[in-house]
């Protein structure tokens, strides 16, 4: 991911590579879109093998008040990147 990446340039390659795009389904921003000032989860397409998992979170809940990145995988565990490309702890 390249530092200052727009979240919907990376859902929309996700969309585009037919992975489920949704808004997230837990915390404050439950069920809001994007443009509503949610954030969104991705999803691999159903039967890929894939189990890569990804969401979007805009901010402002217990994990701090920037945007980031959360990206889960049985592999590498939880990592959390904020939008310059920065891992947080």
């Amino acid at each position: 991911m390249r530092s200052g990446t727009n979240p919907l340039d990376i859902a929309e390659v996700a969309k585009k590579a037919g992975w489920t795009v949704q808004p997230l389904k837990k915390g404050s921003k439950k069920d809001l879109t994007y443009s509503e000032g949610g954030g969104f989860s991705m999803n691999p397409p159903a039967g890929s093998g894939e189990s890569l998992y990804i969401q979007y979170h805009p901010g402002c809940g217990h994990h701090g008040e920037s945007a980031y990145y959360k990206v889960s995988s049985p592999k590498n565990g939880t990592l959390r990147i904020d939008l310059n490309g920065k891992v947080l702890k």
